[in-house]
């Protein structure tokens, strides 16, 4: 996960946007290959903000 050191190194100039975009996708492919989310961690499941109805379409 990213965590807030990381995007405070870049906000400082410690870390370049490049660089952190390498992270980011980084945690983008292990995510889609199976590693878990850190919501999946703590089971957040249904609780989570979602910001529209999930139901099936009309």
């Amino acid at each position: 996960m990213i965590s807030t050191s990381t995007a405070e190194k870049c906000w400082k100039g410690g870390t370049t946007i490049e660089q952190l975009g390498k992270v980011l996708f980084q945690l983008l492919l292990d995510v889609a290959s199976g590693k878990r989310s850190r919501s999946e961690q703590h089971s957040y499941g249904q609780k989570e903000f979602v910001p529209w109805q999930i139901s099936a379409i009309r």
